[in-house]
Protein backbone atom coordinates (compact mmCIF):
# COMPACT_ATOMS: atom_id res chain seq x y z
CA UNK A 1 0.00 0.00 0.00
CA UNK A 2 2.83 2.39 0.79
CA UNK A 3 4.28 1.91 -2.71
CA UNK A 4 0.93 2.76 -4.30
CA UNK A 5 0.62 5.90 -2.18
CA UNK A 6 4.18 6.87 -3.04
CA UNK A 7 3.55 6.39 -6.77
CA UNK A 8 0.27 8.34 -6.54
CA UNK A 9 2.06 11.24 -4.81
CA UNK A 10 4.95 11.17 -7.26
CA UNK A 11 2.58 11.29 -10.25
CA UNK A 12 0.71 14.27 -8.84
CA UNK A 13 3.96 16.05 -7.94
CA UNK A 14 5.23 15.56 -11.48
CA UNK A 15 2.01 16.93 -12.99
CA UNK A 16 2.05 19.92 -10.63
CA UNK A 17 5.66 20.76 -11.48
CA UNK A 18 4.99 20.59 -15.21
CA UNK A 19 1.70 22.47 -14.95
CA UNK A 20 3.28 25.25 -12.89
CA UNK A 21 6.05 25.67 -15.48
CA UNK A 22 3.50 25.86 -18.32
CA UNK A 23 1.42 28.41 -16.40
CA UNK A 24 4.43 30.59 -15.60
CA UNK A 25 5.47 30.61 -19.26
CA UNK A 26 1.97 31.89 -20.05
CA UNK A 27 2.39 34.77 -17.61
CA UNK A 28 0.24 33.37 -14.82
CA UNK A 29 1.02 33.70 -11.13
CA UNK A 30 1.21 30.22 -9.61
CA UNK A 31 0.73 28.85 -6.13
CA UNK A 32 1.24 25.13 -5.50
CA UNK A 33 -0.36 23.51 -2.45
CA UNK A 34 -0.22 19.81 -3.29
CA UNK A 35 -2.52 18.52 -4.77
CA UNK A 36 -3.81 22.01 -5.72
CA UNK A 37 -2.56 24.46 -8.29
CA UNK A 38 -3.90 27.98 -7.98
CA UNK A 39 -3.56 30.28 -10.95
CA UNK A 40 -4.02 34.02 -11.17
CA UNK A 41 -3.77 36.68 -13.83
CA UNK A 42 -5.08 40.17 -13.65
CA UNK A 43 -8.82 39.93 -12.94
CA UNK A 44 -9.21 36.14 -12.97
CA UNK A 45 -8.17 33.10 -10.98
CA UNK A 46 -8.60 29.33 -11.04
CA UNK A 47 -8.15 26.48 -8.62
CA UNK A 48 -7.19 23.06 -9.99
CA UNK A 49 -7.18 19.80 -8.05
CA UNK A 50 -4.81 17.23 -9.56
CA UNK A 51 -5.43 13.48 -9.66
CA UNK A 52 -3.25 10.90 -11.44
CA UNK A 53 -5.79 10.57 -14.28
CA UNK A 54 -7.45 13.98 -14.46
CA UNK A 55 -7.76 17.54 -13.22
CA UNK A 56 -10.78 18.89 -11.38
CA UNK A 57 -11.44 22.53 -12.17
CA UNK A 58 -12.80 23.53 -8.78
CA UNK A 59 -13.23 27.24 -9.39
CA UNK A 60 -12.72 29.81 -12.04
CA UNK A 61 -13.47 33.34 -10.92
CA UNK A 62 -13.48 36.79 -12.42
CA UNK A 63 -13.73 39.97 -10.38
CA UNK A 64 -17.34 41.19 -10.62
CA UNK A 65 -16.51 44.54 -12.25
CA UNK A 66 -14.38 42.75 -14.87
CA UNK A 67 -16.89 40.15 -16.04
CA UNK A 68 -17.80 39.79 -19.71
CA UNK A 69 -14.38 41.09 -20.81
CA UNK A 70 -12.95 37.63 -21.72
CA UNK A 71 -10.81 37.29 -18.57
CA UNK A 72 -12.64 34.09 -17.65
CA UNK A 73 -12.30 32.70 -21.17
CA UNK A 74 -8.57 33.48 -21.20
CA UNK A 75 -8.13 31.69 -17.86
CA UNK A 76 -10.13 28.69 -19.08
CA UNK A 77 -7.97 28.59 -22.23
CA UNK A 78 -4.88 28.50 -19.98
CA UNK A 79 -6.34 25.63 -17.93
CA UNK A 80 -7.16 23.74 -21.13
CA UNK A 81 -3.62 24.30 -22.45
CA UNK A 82 -2.17 22.83 -19.25
CA UNK A 83 -4.46 19.79 -19.43
CA UNK A 84 -3.66 19.27 -23.12
CA UNK A 85 0.09 19.45 -22.48
CA UNK A 86 -0.23 16.87 -19.70
CA UNK A 87 -2.68 14.67 -21.61
CA UNK A 88 -5.25 14.89 -18.80
CA UNK A 89 -9.00 15.35 -18.94
CA UNK A 90 -10.71 18.15 -17.02
CA UNK A 91 -13.75 17.47 -14.85
CA UNK A 92 -15.97 20.17 -13.37
CA UNK A 93 -19.36 20.91 -11.97
CA UNK A 94 -20.83 23.88 -13.79
CA UNK A 95 -22.60 25.93 -11.17
CA UNK A 96 -23.02 29.63 -10.68
CA UNK A 97 -22.21 31.57 -7.54
CA UNK A 98 -24.91 33.06 -5.34
CA UNK A 99 -27.49 35.28 -6.98
CA UNK A 100 -26.08 38.35 -5.27
CA UNK A 101 -22.63 37.76 -6.77
CA UNK A 102 -23.44 36.50 -10.24
CA UNK A 103 -24.75 39.76 -11.76
CA UNK A 104 -26.77 38.20 -14.53
CA UNK A 105 -24.84 34.95 -15.03
CA UNK A 106 -27.46 32.24 -15.21
CA UNK A 107 -26.88 28.49 -15.14
CA UNK A 108 -27.70 27.93 -18.80
CA UNK A 109 -25.27 30.67 -19.85
CA UNK A 110 -22.48 29.08 -17.81
CA UNK A 111 -23.15 25.62 -19.25
CA UNK A 112 -23.17 27.03 -22.80
CA UNK A 113 -19.85 28.76 -22.10
CA UNK A 114 -18.25 25.47 -21.08
CA UNK A 115 -19.75 23.68 -24.09
CA UNK A 116 -18.17 26.28 -26.40
CA UNK A 117 -14.85 25.16 -24.88
CA UNK A 118 -15.62 21.51 -25.79
CA UNK A 119 -16.86 20.34 -22.40
CA UNK A 120 -19.59 17.70 -22.52
CA UNK A 121 -21.55 15.96 -19.82
CA UNK A 122 -24.24 13.43 -19.01
CA UNK A 123 -26.30 16.13 -17.31
CA UNK A 124 -26.31 19.89 -17.19
CA UNK A 125 -23.90 20.36 -14.30
CA UNK A 126 -21.31 17.55 -14.42
CA UNK A 127 -19.04 18.24 -17.39
CA UNK A 128 -15.81 16.83 -18.78
CA UNK A 129 -13.27 17.74 -21.46
CA UNK A 130 -10.93 15.09 -22.78
CA UNK A 131 -7.55 16.02 -24.25
CA UNK A 132 -7.50 16.40 -28.02
CA UNK A 133 -4.88 13.64 -28.29
CA UNK A 134 -7.27 11.20 -26.57
CA UNK A 135 -10.11 12.14 -28.90
CA UNK A 136 -7.93 11.49 -31.94
CA UNK A 137 -6.86 8.08 -30.61
CA UNK A 138 -10.48 7.04 -30.03
CA UNK A 139 -11.45 7.51 -33.69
Amino acid sequence: MNNVTSQYSATIASYLTRAAAIAKRSGLSVQVETPYLRLQRRASSASLLFHPTHIVLETIEVEPRERYKRYGSAMLDDVIAIAEALGLRIDLIAETTTLREQRGLVQSTLESWYRRHEFVGPNDALMRRTPTTSRVQLR
